[in-house]
């Protein structure tokens, strides 16, 4: 399995959720690397993803709004020419207006080929 998502982001997820109003404000600024040098694979305002509530719309809309019911949401625009599958990711999230930073980063290691 592949994710952009490590566990840090619960801390981004936080902050955010505490100015919800400064999404146009806040950079998210994911990068890709590894065995490469890091590349910056998207560069974005926190406006550009579709909120929680939007997708509960949808999913209203579509009678899927019920328990059990699990949705993978997508990501803001990637960087057009990047390869966003590596070793390494990280992303870190500004707020301009303050100076404030957080960011989250892991490794990946390749799983070893199923036995049997």
């Amino acid at each position: 399995m592949w994710t952009k998502t490590p566990a840090g982001l619960v801390g981004i997820v936080s902050w955010v959720c505490r100015w919800p109003s400064a999404g146009a404000l806040l950079r998210i600024l994911p990068a890709a690397g590894g065995d490469t040098p890091d590349t910056l694979i998207q560069n974005s305002s926190l406006e550009a993803l579709l909120t929680p509530d939007y997708w509960l719309e949808v999913l209203t809309e579509r009678g899927l709004n019920e328990p059990g019911t699990v949705l993978i949401s997508g990501t803001v625009a990637m960087t057009h020419g990047v390869d966003q599958f590596a070793r390494s990711w990280k992303v870190e999230m500004t707020d301009p207006a303050t100076g404030s930073t957080v960011d989250a980063q892991y490794m990946v290691e390749q799983m070893a080929e199923p036995i049997g």
